[in-house]
């Protein structure tokens, strides 16, 4: 016998006796460890346990969702400053009553008006918020008028669809003829 037979049956032999041992320790590690690791990663994914990750994406989607909100709000509310069309159930005549109300309220806060203003300059006026007669700087104005156009800006809602995107132009245009006119008037 020389010695690649003997180790070939030496071999055989250790595997015949190992060969169960092997199979039955393959056996445990699927069934005990394998296979509940998947059924328990299965009932994660099923029951969609929310984890960091998971809780961070809704803060995300729901701060992203509030901001749109704001951000129509504050479109809505610009608008009825500018004389818009009201977005609600409102009618237009409501609207307009509503404005009336509101002028009336200023004039009586503000008390008697020192300086008469032109018509167009009056809607330039509410439209900067600023109350009728109110003496003005330029620095105040220009900065009014970047913030205005910042939040008035198309692109901003490009994201609502077209008609908001036409509605922010318009504004825009708006917002820089009243610029105009009161940069003259300012001190």
């Amino acid at each position: 016998m020389d010695a690649s037979t003997y180790y070939i049956n030496t071999l055989s032999t250790a595997f015949q006796k190992l060969a169960p041992i092997i199979a039955w320790a393959l056996a445990g590690y699927f069934i005990f460890i394998r296979l509940p690791f998947l059924l328990f990663l299965k009932n994660i994914k099923d029951s969609k346990l929310p984890g960091p990750q998971d809780l961070q994406l809704e803060e995300d989607e729901a701060s992203k969702r509030k901001k749109e909100q704001d951000n129509f709000n504050d479109f809505n509310r610009r608008m009825k400053i500018l004389g818009g069309a009201p977005h609600n159930e409102q009618t237009k005549s409501e609207h307009k009553s509503e404005q009336k109300k509101e002028q009336k309220k200023e004039q009586r806060r503000e008390g008697p008006k020192k300086r008469p203003a032109p018509a167009g300059d009056i809607a330039a006026e509410n439209l900067f918020e600023l109350r009728p007669g109110q003496s003005f700087t330029k620095d105040e104005l220009r900065k009014k008028y970047h913030e205005l156009l910042k939040m008035n800006h198309p692109d901003k809602v490009a994201s609502l669809g077209q008609d908001f995107k036409k509605l922010a132009e318009q504004k825009t245009k708006d917002i820089n003829s009243a610029y105009n006119k009161l940069k003259s008037r300012a001190s």
